[in-house]
């Protein structure tokens, strides 16, 4: 998402793509975030069991979380710079 966001257009076809991609991400991020409270859900089940995870898919989870506010920042940069 990132090249997308700020891959500086050379053509009006491709401002057009970017700005219809910066348009459409937020619907694609809530709907990345609504799986992600899913499996936080899980997460959560588990832990009521007492299962031990994987450390390392702990850490993905937790990484991923972040991608969400990631994503709006470069949003916000590619806006200002088209």
């Amino acid at each position: 998402m990132n090249k997308a966001i700020m891959k500086e257009p050379t053509n009006e076809r491709e401002l057009v793509e970017t700005r219809d991609f910066i348009k459409d991400t937020p619907n694609k991020v809530e709907k990345l975030k609504e799986e992600l409270n899913e499996v936080y859900k899980h997460y959560c089940m588990l832990d009521d069991f007492s299962f031990k995870c994987d450390d390392a898919d702990i850490e993905t989870f937790w990484w991923q979380k972040q991608w969400p506010l990631e994503i709006g920042a470069q949003l916000t940069d590619g806006t200002f710079m088209i």
